[in-house]
């Protein structure tokens, strides 16, 4: 499974997924990139892509990757899911609260005015 959020500034959040009945494992690390950069890992034949990035660059996702066997760019997580998935992994991958650190994929969460400038031009 693709994870795609809309990172906006014309690229993605983008994170490979295993899912199996009982346990979500991540395929490799996330990464913040151009949608037609994004590559199936090794091994990942079909595969199933959810979040709001698609509905912002469906066809350079598609072109990039190939059609997938299932889409929805409409896909949220719920508190109730994110729960019952905590609660599968617990207590065997607990980690005390202060061993918990954020991801941060991007430090630049803006283009400048020269840069917005720059991309118009290029359109």
């Amino acid at each position: 499974m693709l994870s795609l959020l809309d990172a906006r500034m014309g690229e993605v959040y983008a994170g490979w997924f295993s899912v199996s009945a009982r346990k979500v494992s991540a395929i490799g690390d996330e990464a913040v990139l151009l949608p037609d950069c994004l590559v199936r890992p090794a091994g990942v034949a079909g595969y199933t892509v959810l979040g709001g990035g698609l509905k912002s660059h469906m066809p350079v996702v598609f072109e990039a990757l190939g059609e997938p066997l299932l889409s929805d760019s409409n896909a949220r997580p719920r508190a109730g899911q994110v729960a019952r998935l905590a609660w599968q992994i617990w207590p065997s991958n607990c980690v005390s609260a202060d061993a918990v650190e954020a991801t941060y994929l991007r430090n630049k969460v803006a283009l400048t005015s020269a840069e917005r400038a720059a991309v118009s031009v290029k359109r």
